[in-house]
């Protein structure tokens, strides 16, 4: 209502200053105004892709220091030991929502501008405008400092995975170390503890399912060929954090009862809130068990 309004023109402020002027990555006041003062739901309602394609084209530094500042909100509240402070939860949950909003229209636009290759793999700033490619890198007029690399892809999914199982954010704080979620699978777990841990595993989800989505905008030979590192992190990791992964989200999908109450046509009249997170299981689900890297390919023959 009026206070997602609210929020939503504080979004719509930020990203026409951010339109408009050039932001520097110092200026604290601006940047954890925008993380902590954003709604994730407003994220999305006022700042429509158009917008973000404009600003990727035109402040494409801005966009490179915004997906900076969002990541390391992530990746410092992953690295915090116990459990995660409700006071933290908010700009946790807006940083997600941020970059949710961003890595699809930069997948959309790769091949043109390179930025995911450029910003998240590589670590670097982008080029100003109109600045001078190969045909597929940028050409550097400088080239850039190692110290200053920040490379954001993986530290972003290690993130993504520590905070779907972070103490009092995603799971309670007394389920055992190493422990999935509730259900039979994988033994025991954490208890549901209402609806609060389901919607930010929802969320958390969901920037899982948008960082994987890049096969969503090749054609379908290049998904033949090409590797998708984003699923190769995920489903590469040591074995029992796959399965922890896995187990929680089959416990999460086969424990859900989409009967309810049993009232026919219920879902017009009551929402229920689980049913979020039992859809972002469930994609995810299917997206880390259908994924196969590509084959290696032959080796030439050698010569006689």
């Amino acid at each position: 209502g009026g206070e997602l309004s609210k929020q939503g023109g504080v979004v719509a402020s930020s990203f026409q200053r951010l339109a408009k002027e050039d932001i520097l990555a110092t200026d604290d006041a601006f940047w954890n105004g925008l993380l902590s003062m954003a709604s994730k739901d407003a994220v999305f309602s006022a700042v429509p892709a158009e917008q973000v394609r404009t600003l990727i084209q035109e402040k494409p530094l801005n966009v490179a220091t915004l997906a900076r500042k969002a990541v390391s909100k992530l990746t410092a509240a992953a690295k915090t030991k116990g459990s995660l402070k409700s006071s933290l939860h908010a700009s946790v949950l807006n940083s997600a929502a941020l970059v949710s909003r961003l890595l699809p229209v930069l997948f959309e636009g790769e091949k043109d501008h390179h930025f995911v290759e450029t910003v998240f793999w590589r670590g670097e700033l982008p080029p100003p405008p109109g600045a001078q490619t190969d045909g597929k890198n940028v050409v550097p007029e400088v080239v850039p400092d190692e110290s200053s690399k920040q490379p954001l892809a993986v530290p972003l999914m290690d993130a993504v995975l520590a905070l779907l199982f972070k103490p009092e954010f995603t799971c309670s704080p007394s389920a055992g170390e190493g422990s999935p979620w509730e259900g039979a699978i994988g033994g025991g777990g954490a208890t549901r503890g209402g609806t609060q841990y389901d919607a930010a595993r929802a969320d958390i989800l969901k920037l899982l399912l948008v960082t994987t989505s890049e096969t969503l905008y090749v054609t379908p030979d290049e998904y033949k060929a090409a590797e998708n590192r984003w699923l190769s992190h995920y489903t590469g990791r040591p074995a029992d954090a796959t399965s922890r992964l896995l187990a929680s989200l089959c416990n999460v999908v086969f424990s859900y009862d989409p009967v309810g109450f049993g009232i026919p046509y219920s879902s017009a009249l009551l929402s229920d809130p689980r049913e979020a997170v039992v859809d972002a299981a469930l994609q995810s689900l299917v997206v880390l068990l259908d994924y196969a890297p590509p084959a290696p390919p032959p080796a030439s023959p050698s010569a006689p």
